[in-house]
């Protein structure tokens, strides 16, 4: 998965933008809200490691997830707002060189 390859990771991410894009919102849920969470927080993991470089990955895969969301997830959008303001700015700070919290 996202932990074990950089090659497959860069896969991993890839997949959960086209799931991310393509599935359907029901009711004000989707198939991937009950995993929302813990792939955002697995994605920005992945975002931080300064040893491969995901960083594109993981921020798009995010962005997939976010704008195919259902309603659900939106207070969890809202909490992840703030930190990825931070990272924003902590990137605009050192170059983008650097983007861990």
């Amino acid at each position: 998965g996202l932990h074990e390859n950089p090659k497959i990771a860069r896969h991993v991410c890839w997949a959960i933008c086209n799931l991310a894009n393509e599935v359907q919102v029901n009711n004000n849920t989707s198939a991937l809200s009950r995993y929302f969470g813990a792939m955002v927080k697995e994605l920005l993991k992945i975002a931080e490691k300064p040893d491969i470089d995901l960083r594109g990955d993981a921020f798009e895969a995010i962005n997939a997830l976010v704008l195919g969301s259902a309603s659900d997830v939106y207070p969890m959008i809202g909490q992840l707002v703030p930190e990825l303001m931070k990272r924003l700015k902590n990137a605009l700070e050192h170059g983008g060189k650097q983007l861990s919290p």
